[in-house]
């Protein structure tokens, strides 16, 4: 993926540095060997014989697990502990043992754990001889209380076979007590051969264990594993990292291309400006200066789409923004307002930054009255000066006499009738808003306006163009566009190889068409963008 690509030293550092901690962790660990001890159990539903018939074993693997769990109880761990000598109390084992019933098979797996592979070894063997010597007893007792009541009954019918004989030698009915005799005398062979079977059936199950396997002397220490432990570590590191630098990537994605920020502002590209010094362009209103550089011909473009906005909108009155400061609105602004007045249009540039007043101070008119004279009821002449070029002439509304911060101006009635006058004075109006996620005021003019342009630098990251975007909806004013400053030209021809004909409304491949001018399929392919410095706010 190329974000995980562009954070590749980030990657590796997290997992190098993941799993040499873990590593070293690692060493911290109590030493523990480990040793397994196996018991192949028999077959439960074949000791019937001797155990309670009223209980019938449906699932032979819950069998296994029920053993399982009777191996590391406490009779069996406290038998186990009598046979270690009494080293390790009951509870001491219970910590150290854990025992496994097999999926498949009937087999129970004990796993001990110690400071040293003979302990380790000791205590396995010891919890597998308590269970079977636990085992064996419960059977013994079962077969030696089935025994005992068989010969409860075997006494009782010996004692009526006493009586039918003391019966019929007395001459009574012989016929039928010599029947009842025969008779009882068959039940105590019966219970005779009974009490044989369940005698050599217990002494066959014995442990229920058809094969105890011994656990082997470990031959290392189960714990600490560094390696292994190292490699999990960076494994997960791995993980964490990608994680991390997904994140980052989707935080600092930035606009490296014209189209970037289209899908983030749901707005189209009304054009793309180049850096003014790359195309050799002096100075920062190269609409006025300069009317035939590739720099005058990117906003008379710019101006052109912005045409079919306005009249779609059925818009008069728009301000100009961007993100942050440094963007370059005000000089877009600036020319795209020269390129509509060139165009035929009458045209006023409003300068709306109250504390910046960066156009007021390039046109030398910050010490003259302006927008905000004109809101304190000001004639209109008064307010509005002509910026003249060997073109013509521009009409600028500076910010005119200091407001104070924070005074709510943007917010006045004064303020309103001030965009309504000019408004009445031209076809255009173009307002220099401040930086949207700068200052609070942008929102202000926005609320009072037909429309918006929002200025994108190259490289701006696409977090902050959405988010200028988010702000601006919360007023309801339309995002006419955007222009994408300060795009880099590729190759050594400036001219139209630059690329002007990504006309205005292409937003996901629909809108009012193409402005091309002539230059190759290929070439459209190979535009790319980069970051490049300009002056201007």
């Amino acid at each position: 993926m190329p974000v995980l690509g562009r954070f590749w030293k980030l990657i590796l550092a997290i997992t190098v540095v993941v799993g040499g901690a873990v590593y070293g962790l690692s060493y911290l660990q109590s030493t523990r060997y480990e040793a397994t001890a196996q018991m192949i159990l028999s077959d439960p539903r074949n000791a019937g014989v001797f155990r309670d018939e009223s209980q019938i074993v449906i699932d032979p693997q819950r069998y296994i697990r029920t053993q399982a769990q009777l191996a590391v109880s406490t009779p069996a761990l406290v038998q186990a502990s009598e046979l270690i000598g009494g080293r390790l109390g009951a509870d001491d084992l219970d910590e150290l043992v854990t025992a496994e019933a097999a999926r498949d098979l009937d087999m129970v797996t004990i796993t001990a754990r110690d400071t040293t592979p003979e302990r380790a070894k000791e205590i396995a063997d010891a919890v597998g001889q308590a269970y079977q010597d636990l085992v064996r007893e419960e059977v013994q007792g079962n077969a030696d209380a089935s025994i005992a009541e068989l010969d409860g009954a075997r006494a009782e019918l010996q004692a009526r076979i006493a009586e039918l004989e003391e019966a019929i030698a007395a001459g009574d009915d012989t016929t039928a007590l010599q029947a009842e005799r025969d008779a009882a005398a068959a039940e105590v062979v019966s219970l005779n051969t009974r009490a044989k079977e369940i005698a050599v059936d217990a002494a066959l199950y014995g442990s229920g264990v058809q094969v105890f396997e011994a656990a082997e002397l470990p031959e290392s220490p189960a714990q600490p594993r560094p390696v292994r432990n190292a490699l999990l570590g960076g494994v997960l590191g791995l993980l964490a990292a990608c994680v991390l630098a997904w994140w980052l990537g989707q935080r600092h994605r930035i606009a490296e291309s014209r189209h970037d920020p289209a899908p983030v502002l749901g707005a189209p590209l009304l054009g793309a400006v180049p850096n003014l010094a790359e195309v050799g362009s002096d100075g920062q209103a190269a609409a006025l200066t300069q009317p035939g550089s590739v720099a005058s011909e990117a906003f008379r473009f710019i101006a052109s789409s912005l045409d079919h906005a306005l009249r779609e909108q059925a818009a008069a009155v728009i301000c100009v923004t961007s993100a942050r400061q440094g963007d370059g609105k005000t000089v877009v602004a600036l020319n795209m307002a020269a390129a509509a007045a060139l165009g035929g249009r009458k045209v006023v540039l409003v300068d709306g930054d109250a504390h910046a007043r960066g156009l007021s101070r390039w046109t030398r008119l910050n010490e003259v009255k302006g927008l905000t004279d004109l809101a304190a009821g000001a004639s209109l002449e008064a307010c509005v000066s002509g910026l003249e070029w060997g073109g013509g002439l521009l009409s600028i509304c500076p910010v005119g006499s200091p407001v104070e911060p924070g005074a709510g101006f943007f917010h006045s009635a004064g303020f309103r009738r001030a965009v309504a006058a000019l408004r009445e004075q031209a076809e255009l109006v173009v307002i220099d808003a401040p930086p949207v996620l700068a200052s609070a005021d942008a929102l202000a003019i926005a609320g009072k306006v037909d429309g918006a342009v929002l200025v994108v630098e190259n490289g701006t990251p696409l977090h902050l163009i959405e988010d200028a975007g988010g702000r601006m909806a919360t007023v309801g004013t339309p995002v006419l566009g955007y222009v994408f400053n300060r795009a880099r030209v590729r190759g050594s021809r400036y001219g139209y190889r630059y690329g002007y004909n990504y006309g205005y409304g292409r937003r996901h491949g629909g809108g009012y068409g193409s402005y091309g001018y002539g230059h190759s399929e290929r070439e459209k392919k190979d535009e790319k963008e980069t970051v490049s410095g300009d002056p201007g706010s």
